[in-house]
């Protein structure tokens, strides 16, 4: 009966150092989830280079422009934009240029694109065209990594005190949005 509990008792302790890990362990993975996870100010300097390299890429290639007018799509959109400007690289879209009505608002909003993924949205509230300085009229740059916002740079003269992550989150779901509506 004694060799029974005894077997017992190590089964019990050999699963339980199999399937729970130690706190050095703990402290192991949670370190090396948190080095994946946080970046340095280099590499995030590296990121935004590279981000504002393909942003120069994207605003020089106008050649091949697909334009869509709103007036068919869901109210919100259509109340918000007149028309969206895709801009393509063969069949990729790496900008996509929103323009509000004349009348109502001057506001324009782009997103950069990389492999698909959203990696740059500007808003310019006095809707400065392109030009010579690709920053003039820009009040708001966000940058993203992996659907994550990565910087916020706030260049407008109105001062924020906090940042909200859910404009990044808003700014994500309407470039996934705009990209479902490209024409074929």
């Amino acid at each position: 009966m004694k060799s029974l509990i005894l077997s017992g008792l190590l089964l019990i302790v050999m699963y339980s150092c199999t399937t729970t890990p130690t706190a050095d362990e703990n402290v192991a993975n949670t370190a090396e989830e948190e080095s994946e996870v946080r970046l340095s100010k280099e590499q995030i300097d590296s990121l935004i280079e590279f981000i504002d390299s393909k942003r120069a890429l994207a605003e020089d290639k106008k050649d091949n422009r697909i334009e869509l007018l709103t007036e068919n799509l869901r109210e919100k959109i259509k109340q918000k934009w007149q028309k969206i400007h895709y801009y393509l690289d063969g069949n990729s879209v790496i900008r996509i240029k929103t323009y509000p009505y004349e009348n109502i608002s001057k506001r324009t909003e782009e997103f950069y694109f990389y492999d698909g993924k959203l990696i740059l949205a500007i808003i310019r509230d006095s809707g400065v065209e392109d030009s010579e300085d690709r920053n003039k009229g820009i009040d708001k740059m966000y940058y993203f990594n992996n659907d994550a916002v990565l910087k916020e740079v706030n260049l407008s003269d109105e001062k924020e005190f906090t940042i909200r992550e859910s404009d990044g989150e808003e700014l994500l779901s309407e470039a996934a949005e705009y990209l479902t509506l490209l024409p074929k």
